[in-house]
């Protein structure tokens, strides 16, 4: 197996599978978001206490409730990030394949025309010899 089929069969794998194959790119990408999420969840909870009365809001905890639009943006953006990271590695892996058949193909071809080249030449050599 060539080195590129082997380099082609492993990007494909990464784009596909489980987290601990994912590029260092994506998995800081996916890190940004699940803090950012943390931070969300963190404002939600605060807000359903204030809600329901049970702590009364003080100005640090007025501020994070203020931000929250922001780091929702900021997740947005992240996910849009990662979508078009995942979209273009995608489109990457299938150009690479189409290639690689391409290659094969010719390969084939570049072989196929060999044999029959040293096949003529033998028959050419059976001819000479015999007349």
């Amino acid at each position: 197996m060539s080195s590129s089929t082997t380099h082609t069969k492993s990007a494909a794998k990464s784009a596909s599978e489980s987290p601990e194959s994912v590029n260092v790119f994506q998995r800081e990408l996916q890190k940004k978001i699940r803090n950012k999420q943390k931070k969300l969840d963190q404002i939600n909870e605060l807000e359903q206490k204030i809600k329901a009365k049970v702590i009364t809001a003080k100005e640090e905890q007025l501020s994070k409730i203020a931000a929250k639009s922001a780091i929702e943006a900021e997740i947005a953006e992240v996910k849009t990030y990662l979508d078009l990271y995942n979209s273009t590695l995608t489109e990457s892996l299938e150009k690479e394949k189409k290639q690689l058949k391409q290659h094969q193909r010719e390969m084939n071809q570049a072989k196929k025309a060999t044999v029959t080249a040293v096949a003529n030449m033998m028959t050419m050599h059976t001819f000479v010899s015999c007349g």
